[in-house]
């Protein structure tokens, strides 16, 4: 049993020994053949790369043989031209071959630094015809002889009607009511200024009354404009017109009504509850407030009471200094929160604009001020390009930015600042609004 194993054992070792040897062979066989394919590539690479330089050589050698006639002419021409000062600039003939083609590269090269002769000739013979065709215009539209016998110009003729000839082609672009118009501007104007003055003229005379009233109510919402804000950009310029002229141009309404008139009052009550508390504090001292202060929950006809229990003036003035802040306050919260005001809100509100119980009153009332300020300039910064803004709002909104010394700059101090009054103060529009801030025509 053993002996059958061992010889089972022996004959699969020879069978694989012969495996792995037909195997190496098999592989030597295909790198033998791939290497014969990498071979013969190469080879009909190597001819397709000649045959393909041969045809190329024949190829430029038949056209070597055609562009012989073209290359003589083109060389004759470049020899004509160095030797003859008045020759005209040449203009070679095509030429194919590649050779060729170098050479009159060169050629052209060489030719490079006497092309300003050429465009000087070709010039001179453009202006000369030019003038020969102006001055032929001239005889005919003014009948006056232009030209001389001897086939010149006549350079005084000449010189004498051409600005009317220039003016009449510049006029034939434009309609008959614009040229008649054209007639009664001002000669000694330029052209330009002219024809301006001329179109203005010619649409202004074809409007209706209505549009005429148009065109003013926009002209006049401009001016108004430009003397609160400056000069306004072409969108803007171009939004406030035909708001103007459909009758839409008007003070903000609904919601934005609301809140620009809300920051008007807020602004202005705020300011004089500042100017109030700088008067007390001169009347009886820096820091006298802060003593009434803390003493109520800050209820309005607690504040009401106190007021008219109060013993001295000094008492009834803090008091009704006190009462005048929380209006205040309830006035903004109403404005920001609506009637519900959260306890949350409540205290939101309180650290921005402080409140009747703080520790350092004075200076809570001077920053809710303050920001009412910036709140009501900010609003009319915002609607400026898109309501019509009263002057009373620009001026108040401009007034706080210098008492309160905000970071802004007023309304159109800019322009105020750039743009030089008029001489006896000519030249300025006055405009005139009736109670609710519209303009009077």
């Amino acid at each position: 049993m053993a002996d059958e194993t061992l010889k089972a054992f022996e004959l699969g070792a020879s069978l694989y020994d012969r495996a792995q040897t037909q195997r190496r062979m098999m592989e030597q066989i295909n790198m033998q053949l791939a290497d014969q394919q990498i071979r013969k590539g190469q080879a009909e690479l190597q001819n397709k790369i000649q045959l393909n330089a041969y045809n190329q050589a024949l190829d430029e050698q038949s056209k070597l043989t055609n562009d012989y006639g073209n290359m003589q002419t083109n060389l004759q021409m470049r020899d004509e031209f160095f030797r003859n000062p008045k020759a005209e600039f040449p203009k070679f003939l095509p030429v194919q071959s590649k050779a060729n083609q170098n050479v009159m590269f060169q050629v052209s090269q060489q030719l490079d630094n006497y092309a300003p002769r050429a465009r000087l000739q070709k010039s001179l013979q453009t202006i000369e015809n030019k003038q020969l065709s102006d001055a032929a215009d001239i005889q005919e539209l003014y009948n006056v002889k232009a030209v001389t016998p001897e086939g010149s110009i006549d350079q005084v003729v000449f010189d004498q009607y051409m600005p009317k000839l220039l003016e009449t082609r510049k006029l034939k672009d434009y309609s008959q009511d614009v040229r008649a118009a054209f007639t009664q501007t001002d000669n000694t104007l330029p052209f330009e200024q002219r024809i301006g003055d001329a179109m203005a003229k010619a649409k202004e005379r074809g409007k209706s009354s209505a549009e005429k009233i148009q065109d003013r109510n926009a002209e006049l919402a401009i001016g108004e404009y430009t003397s609160a804000f400056g000069k306004p950009d072409e969108q803007t310029d171009a939004y406030i017109r035909n708001n103007a002229f459909t009758g839409k141009w008007k003070t903000p309404e609904g919601t934005d009504q609301k809140r620009i008139r809300g920051d008007e009052t807020i602004s202005n009550s705020a300011s004089m509850l500042a100017d109030q508390l700088e008067n007390f504090e001169k009347q009886f001292g820096p820091g006298t407030i802060q003593k009434y202060v803390g003493l109520i929950d800050g209820k309005v006809e607690e504040l009401k009471r106190k007021i008219s229990s109060a013993k001295t003036e000094q008492e009834r003035q803090a008091y009704a200094l006190l009462q005048r802040f929380q209006s205040n306050f309830n006035t903004v919260a109403f404005e920001k929160s609506g009637k519900a005001v959260t306890s949350q809100e409540m205290e939101r509100l309180k650290a921005a604009l402080g409140n009747i119980q703080s520790n350092n009153f004075a200076d809570d009332v001077r920053n809710f001020a303050s920001l009412a300020a910036e709140d009501y300039y900010g609003t009319v910064r915002s609607f400026k390009d898109q309501y019509r803004i009263t002057p009373n709002q620009v001026r108040q909104a401009n007034e706080l930015v210098v008492k309160f010394k905000l970071p802004f700059t007023p309304f159109g101090q800019q322009q105020q600042q750039s743009v030089a009054p008029a001489a006896g103060g000519q030249g300025k529009t006055i405009i005139r609004f009736d109670a609710q801030g519209n303009i009077i025509q």
